[in-house]
């Protein structure tokens, strides 16, 4: 079967910086031998990246800027890719300026029904639930599957209920 890893917002900030943890930093290696493991494979390699602006912080024009503390600034250390995980050539970023990337299906594109998507990273009850809900939306036909020992979410308890929804929405937790 065919598969589409998609790396959701690896980032600094998420994982060393101010929203990091952990759980976050614990994963950075299984991620990484996931992403090695489709790349070996001819597999196609996704990333998104949580994308905000300093005029959003300055402006407090989003519910995250007011809400989360500031994270992930486009061109700053905390928003770029942790190393070791970054995007090879030709692989695409995907920036998103919230928990979900409405754009990602357009990115993606049609997919056929024997293509299996695989989600991995952070943070599990935000960004990865969110955005597997939307991809489970647009691919009715497809298997989505979330890896949850290369996901971390902002606590273990969150992580395990935003698993459980993920569940109950016809995605496979592996």
């Amino acid at each position: 079967m065919d598969k589409l890893l998609i790396v959701i917002d690896m980032q600094r900030d998420f994982v060393t910086g101010v929203l990091g943890s952990d759980a976050a930093q614990g994963i950075v290696a299984p991620v990484a031998q996931k992403i090695s493991e489709y790349r070996r494979g001819g597999q196609r390699v996704l990333y998104t990246a949580d994308t905000h602006t300093q005029a959003e912080y300055d402006g407090k024009h989003s519910l995250e800027s007011v809400r989360i503390p500031r994270h992930c600034v486009r061109g700053e250390e905390g928003w770029k890719i942790v190393p070791g995980l970054s995007p090879a050539p030709g692989e695409i970023l995907v920036e998103k300026p919230s928990f979900c990337s409405l754009g990602l299906t357009n990115v993606i594109g049609p997919l056929a029904p024997n293509i299996k998507i695989v989600l991995c990273g952070v943070c599990t009850d935000i960004c990865v639930v969110s955005n597997a809900l939307a991809l489970r939306a647009a691919y009715p036909a497809n298997k989505i599957t979330v890896l949850q020992d290369c996901c971390a979410g902002t606590s273990e308890e969150n992580h395990k209920a935003a698993l459980a929804v993920m569940r109950s929405c016809l995605i496979d937790v592996e």
